[in-house]
């Protein structure tokens, strides 16, 4: 049996990134704020706390002090509540403000947080955590997670709410590596069950200090022609000492951050959860946020390939009942030939039931995971083996390389997972008795190879192997080889 490939829903339309799609007035505030920029001291003139604007103090706004990792100190964070005539609380968010790591503090976004607090009806906790250079990384970062852990243990206490969403922007919006997105519980709460999180909101922030293209090209325009920037040095104020490869130290970096170690144990579902990217287009971290938000899609896409086969289940099982009605009928297994689709559907249905047309469906989640990972895992290893580079090799044996790669690693990964496929289809073949007794040939997963083996032998498993190999040859062939 052969398969298509998914479908990703990571989308980018190329008229959203065309200078004409951006709305005058948004080109005319963007120019507005370039020139109030333009008309105050540089940050390293005047120092935090100066630079560009003294923070906002709204009188609904408390302080409160929560503990750190470290003994006999706290990390003060501003809080918001609803000032609604309802004062509806829904959840904590978390807000992690921008300013480059030197830069901000907790008492910044004000405004935009007491309309969150109003609007959606959360509780806003704004981290004041510890800026460089006076306190380099990983200071800040610590401060960020020590906040959000103690969230997921006592907000229900504190607040009758628990912590629903984490954000930021900027540096803000890079604080939550992928790997600690939610914090891991001290081993003595592990057995409680906590709700999970709800979201991350993730506005431009930085993924990469090593720079990603769009930084680079920002920087290039923002030198003086003395060709001095101040702009980079903020990144070193953060972590000094850190040059080349290290800044792509996930710790550092979570653009590099290993995306896969963050998938479940059933390797059907991810403790990533949900995450909401904005960036403009004009954007000096608009490559951080792309790319970032494809690596979060990549690795979300197992769940997402579960639910997609689940969602075309019924479809995939009628179409086998369908071009297998003749052999069923002769197994006495049903009474006449399938009017068609609708036909199908509605004789399943009544006959057995609406989750009848999810039989099998198991079966076919489990077989995609492992089919994908050995697919890869042995194209690579075949493609190491041949070894052909395209520069200096040619354009022809490179070619022939990942045809043969993509081939023979579809070929021997089919070896392993072709017995979940024939169960696969035997399952989804499946139909009640045509006399009403109401049995059924096989009964699960288990049971196809318990009565197959008991048959037909090992060899009764791989039947049909011989035409399913040429057929994942040329797909896989193609599909890595093009």
């Amino acid at each position: 049996m052969s398969s298509s490939p998914i479908q990703s829903d990571f989308i980018l339309p190329a008229d959203l990134f065309a200078p004409e799609a951006i709305p005058p007035s948004s080109s005319n505030f963007d120019d507005a704020i370039k020139a109030a920029m333009a008309s105050v001291p540089k940050w390293h003139e005047v120092g935090n706390g100066e630079f560009p604007f003294k923070p906002v103090r709204l009188d609904c706004a408390t302080d409160i002090h929560i503990p750190s990792r470290q003994p006999g100190r706290c990390i003060t964070c501003r809080l918001l509540r609803p000032q609604t005539t309802e004062n509806t609380v829904n959840g904590v968010f978390v807000h992690i403000h921008g300013g480059s790591w030197p830069m901000g503090n907790a008492g910044d976004q004000g405004h935009w947080l007491q309309g969150i607090a109003d609007t959606a009806g959360l509780i806003n906790v704004s981290v004041g955590y510890r800026l460089a250079p006076e306190h380099p990384g990983p200071a800040g970062d610590e401060d960020c997670f020590d906040v959000a852990e103690w969230l997921v243990l006592h907000a229900r206490d504190r607040f009758h709410a628990d912590l629903a969403f984490i954000g930021g922007e900027s540096a803000g919006g890079a604080s939550q590596p992928a790997d600690r997105a939610v914090p891991p519980l001290p081993r003595e709460r592990r057995d409680q069950e906590l709700p999970a999180l709800g979201g991350l909101i993730l506005l431009f922030g930085c993924h990469d200090l090593g720079s990603t293209p769009s930084q680079i090209h920002h920087r290039s325009a923002m030198t003086d022609g003395k060709g001095y920037a101040k702009e980079l040095e903020l990144s070193n104020l953060y972590r000094p000492g850190v040059f080349g490869d290290a800044w792509k130290n996930p710790r550092i970096s979570p653009l590099y951050a290993d995306f896969e170690s963050c998938r479940n144990a059933d390797g059907r579902s991810t403790r990533l959860p949900p995450a909401l990217f904005i960036v403009g287009i004009k954007d000096f971290l608009l490559d951080d946020t792309i790319f970032m938000s494809a690596k979060w899609q990549m690795a979300v896409g197992g769940v997402s390939a579960a639910v997609s086969k689940t969602a075309a289940a019924p479809i995939a099982r009628i179409k086998l009942l369908l071009q297998n009605q003749d052999e069923i009928i002769k197994a006495g297994r049903l009474s006449r030939k399938y009017d068609g689709i609708l036909d199908r559907f509605t004789r399943t249905i009544k006959a057995e039931g609406v989750l009848a047309l999810w039989r099998s469906n198991g079966v076919n989640v489990i077989r995609y995971f492992p089919t994908q990972a050995l697919n890869f895992a042995f194209r690579d290893t075949f493609k190491s083996i041949f070894a052909f580079k395209k520069d200096r090799d040619g354009y022809l044996k490179w070619m022939a390389c990942n045809l043969a790669s993509g081939g023979l690693g579809g070929a021997t990964s089919l070896l392993f997972v072709y017995s979940l496929d024939y169960a696969w289809t035997r399952l989804a073949n499946v139909a009640k008795a045509a006399k009403g007794t109401g049995e059924r040939q096989f009964t699960g997963l288990f049971d196809v190879y318990k009565k197959t083996l008991a048959t037909d032998g090992i060899t009764g498993l791989y039947r049909g192997f011989g035409p399913s190999v040429l057929g994942i040859v040329a797909y896989r062939g193609l599909y890595f080889g093009i």
